[in-house]
């Protein structure tokens, strides 16, 4: 199961249920970034800095070349929760809001010049 939450912003997160236990007990939440420069590189970056995150190249399949649409490279940005125990609203809470802090973290990497609100 899945939910898209899209922002004021027309940002978009998607958070995937219940992987390998029932959809309360864990889940991961993911976005998509883009940027014009070599995507390899800041990823590297990003996990040179042990990020609770993770940040891959999205890739054509066939070729294996990183996707490259509108003079932009993708990213995607994606983070596992598992609830260890916290009550479903505490846990949900804390996990956002750490997500919250590593996407405008990995924005300010990739876009230094743009303020985040």
């Amino acid at each position: 199961m899945s939910i898209t939450i899209t922002t004021e912003e027309e940002l978009e997160y998607y958070l995937y249920l219940g992987f390998s236990g029932p959809y309360f007990e864990e889940f991961e939440i993911s976005t998509y970034v883009y940027m014009k420069e070599n995507p390899y590189l800041e990823a590297n970056r990003w996990h040179a800095n042990d990020h609770l995150s993770v940040v891959t190249v999205d890739c054509n399949t066939e070729t294996g070349n990183p996707e490259y649409e509108n003079g932009m490279f993708t990213l995607h940005q994606r983070m596992m929760w598992h609830m260890d125990g916290l009550e479903l609203a505490e846990g949900t809470r804390t996990a956002l809001a750490i997500w919250d802090e590593e996407y405008v973290e990995l924005l300010g990497q990739i876009h230094p010049n743009v303020e985040a609100e």
